[in-house]
C-alpha cells in the first residue's frame, strides 16, 4: 500500500521538475513578503502617529488603524496598491513632491522606506 506522503512527495518533484513548483535554491530564494503587522505598522508607530492619528489626524490622516489608512487623509489616498512609486506616502517619505516626513523629524532610514515600498508592491495587505 502507497502512503498518501510519498504520493505528495512524488507529485511535488514532478511540479518542480517542470518548473511548475521552484524549490527555494541560492539562486530561487523564497522572499518573504513584508508583513504590515510586525514590519509596517511599528514604523508607523514609532514616527507618524505623533502626528497622525486619530486623537490628532494632522493633514486629516490618521495612521493608527487600517480605516485610517485605507481613507487617507486631506492630499488625497495615501498609497496605490501595487504601485509605490505612484503612492502618496513613498513620495512624502522621499521628500519628493511635498513635505518630507516625518515633518520637522529625521528621515526615515532607506531601509524603512523600502520596506514600505515593498509591502505597498506586494499590494499593501493588512
Amino acid at each position: 500500500m502507497v502512503s498518501f506522503r510519498l504520493v505528495g512527495l512524488a507529485a511535488a518533484s514532478l511540479l518542480v521538475a517542470f518548473g511548475v513548483l521552484a524549490p527555494a535554491t541560492a539562486r530561487n530564494p523564497v522572499k518573504a513578503r513584508v508583513s504590515f503587522q510586525s514590519q509596517v505598522k511599528p514604523i508607523f508607530a514609532s514616527k507618524c502617529i505623533g502626528c497622525h492619528s486619530k486623537s490628532s489626524p494632522g493633514g486629516g490622516l490618521a495612521l493608527d488603524s487600517t480605516a485610517g489608512i485605507k481613507k487617507g487623509g486631506d492630499s488625497g489616498k495615501l498609497y496605490v496598491a501595487g504601485k509605490s512609486s505612484q503612492s502618496l506616502i513613498t513620495k512624502r517619505l522621499k521628500g519628493e513632491g511635498g513635505e518630507r516626513m516625518p515633518y520637522g523629524g529625521a528621515a526615515l532610514p532607506a531601509a524603512q522606506i523600502n520596506l514600505v515600498k515593498k509591502w505597498i508592491d506586494e499590494g499593501a495587505k493588512f
